[in-house]
């Protein structure tokens, strides 16, 4: 068999791949813009399953073979075809060793994750982007804007807001174990009631916070 004659046979395989990767941006894009919030996490559940069709299809025996039969004598190829290959040998080299189950519960808690995350984007919501439950809107709720100080225009969420605090009153806890760096200075107050300090420098630096609003 040639090259050339491996080569459409691999495309062959791609083919009915990329069907799975194109339905997960289709997804993906329904996700972003107008899938209903009952719905969000049933999308994401679905685009686990695609994505695990897309995985196993790119992992058989016989696409490995190809691969790396190509990778290693590419004589025959056009220049594109070379780059392809390429490609596909570098991403299959950096997941050969990844079982496929594996690779559904990350891509399922993944996508739980990022519902989360588009819910959150969608609301300007602090207690969604931290994990939580979504803010009650109502007459105690406010959109506080953290970022004026630092030259950003970041807000955030609230479901109220208590007032100043004077810091001497406050005793300082032990920070909390894997916390982001925002949120893992903690303090006691008088009352031995636990209080998070939020650091909105740096929230400000956290990368997954400056992309909700994108």
């Amino acid at each position: 068999m040639t090259n050339q004659q491996k080569f459409d046979r691999l495309r062959k395989l791609l083919d009915e791949a990329s069907v799975y990767a194109r339905a997960v941006g289709k997804l993906d894009f329904d996700m972003q813009c107008c899938a209903p919030k009952d719905g969000m996490e049933q999308a994401g559940a679905d685009m686990a399953v695609l994505s695990d069709r897309h995985f196993r299809l790119t992992h058989t025996k016989r696409y490995a073979q190809l691969v790396t039969e190509l990778h290693a004598d590419s004589e025959g190829l056009t220049p594109v075809q070379k780059k392809v290959v390429e490609h596909l040998y570098e991403a299959w080299e950096k997941e050969k060793n990844i079982p496929a189950k594996l690779n559904y519960e990350m891509s399922l808690a993944y996508n739980r994750a990022y519902s989360k995350w588009l819910e959150a984007k969608q609301a300007a919501d602090f207690s969604l982007f931290r994990g939580g439950d979504p803010t009650p809107q109502n007459a105690n709720s406010r959109l506080v804007l953290v970022g004026v100080k630092h030259g950003s225009n970041a807000a955030i969420l609230v479901g109220r807001m208590l007032g100043l605090k004077n810091l001497d009153d406050f005793t300082p806890a032990e920070a909390e174990p894997g916390a982001p760096s925002w949120a893992a200075q903690r303090f006691h107050d008088g009352n031995g009631k636990l209080w998070r300090k939020l650091s909105v420098r740096d929230l400000l630096g956290d990368e997954n916070f400056m992309n909700v609003g994108v």
